[in-house]
């Protein structure tokens, strides 16, 4: 092998070196690839489980808020002609405990 060819097979081998150091997350071999591709679809597995689970939480929270949105606006409409339905009692407690009417 001549001179200039070594050295330019020399060059090569250093760039290719100096993006590992760059990037130390690459593997090197290609049984490395199969088991960083079998880790990364058991975490786009996971990750798509917990998405659908916190579309469901949003979803449920969407619904709730938008309840607490129609009772207020009944509760407004109504305590406009008078009526007093829809008022929570004095001893109503948030934390889901019943209220007493002792």
């Amino acid at each position: 092998m001549s001179d200039k060819a070594l050295v330019k097979q020399l060059q090569k081998e250093v760039t290719r070196l100096e993006s590992e150091l760059r990037n130390p997350g690459l593997p090197v071999t290609s049984c490395d690839y199969a088991a960083m591709s079998q880790k990364k679809n058991l975490q786009i597995g996971n990750m798509d489980r917990e998405i659908r689970e916190l579309i469901k939480q949003r979803d449920l929270a969407q619904s709730l808020v938008e309840d607490l949105l129609r009772m207020v606006g009944n509760d407004q409409k109504s305590s406009k002609f008078g009526s007093n339905s829809m008022h929570c009692p004095a001893s109503f407690k948030p934390s889901g405990i019943a209220p007493s009417f002792a």
